[in-house]
């Protein structure tokens, strides 16, 4: 019988390198935040004053996106790639994303 590698029956599997530990503990407070002014050095900087209707159901999705659901699903990992999302806190719509590269890649620990 072929068994399957999974995290559950991998008698292999390690805990965190302390690498990876010291990573997550320097770098896990800037992971996520907002910037006032953001949307001002966007490339989309000429749509600041357009009108959006916060009532509206887009607007409350944003809203419920970047409050709640993003911050618990952010990535990071010294070995497996890390997100970065700051917003600006008066126009949300404006949201600037940086991802780190993979170990093992050519892209590890390059900035994108």
């Amino acid at each position: 019988e072929l068994k399957m590698k999974t995290p559950e029956n991998d008698d292999e599997k390690k805990s965190e390198s302390k690498e990876e530990v010291t990573y997550k503990q320097a770098i896990k407070s800037y992971q996520y935040s907002s910037i006032e002014g953001l949307a001002a050095r966007s490339i989309y900087k000429q749509h600041i004053t357009d009108k959006a209707d916060p009532s509206s159901s887009n607007m409350k999705k944003i809203m419920q996106e970047i409050r709640k659901d993003l911050p618990s699903n952010i990535h990071l990992s010294y070995d497996n790639g890390s997100m970065f999302i700051r917003f600006d806190e008066s126009n949300p719509r404006f949201i600037q994303a940086m991802l780190i590269g993979l170990k093992d890649t050519p892209y590890f620990n390059g900035c994108f």
